[in-house]
C-alpha cells in the first residue's frame, strides 16, 4: 500500500493500480474522514446523526475488508503478487 501511495503522489497511475488497486479508494476515504473529523472538531455540524455515521463506518469497513480479501485471494490464486 505504501508503494502504491508514493506512486500516486508521483502521478504514476499505472504503477498505482499494479501495486494496489484499492489505494486511491482508501486514500479518498481517509481524506474525507480526516476532513470530516477536522470540521467536527472545529464545531461544524455533521450532515448525519451519530448512529447513522457509525452505521456508515461499519459498512465501509466491511466492504473494504471484503474487497481486500478478494484482491489478495485473487492475487494468491493467480500467482500475481506485485
Amino acid at each position: 500500500m505504501s508503494r502504491a501511495l508514493f506512486a500516486m503522489v508521483r502521478g504514476d497511475w499505472r504503477e498505482v493500480f499494479r501495486l494496489h488497486p484499492m489505494a486511491p479508494l482508501l486514500a479518498l476515504q481517509s481524506a474525507v474522514g480526516w476532513a470530516a473529523s477536522g470540521a467536527w472538531a472545529a464545531g461544524a455540524r455533521l450532515p448525519l446523526p451519530h448512529p447513522r455515521l457509525e452505521e456508515l463506518a461499519e459498512r465501509l469497513i466491511l466492504v473494504n475488508t471484503a474487497l481486500l480479501i478478494l484482491l489478495w485471494g485473487g492475487r494468491l490464486y493467480f500467482h500475481a503478487l506485485p
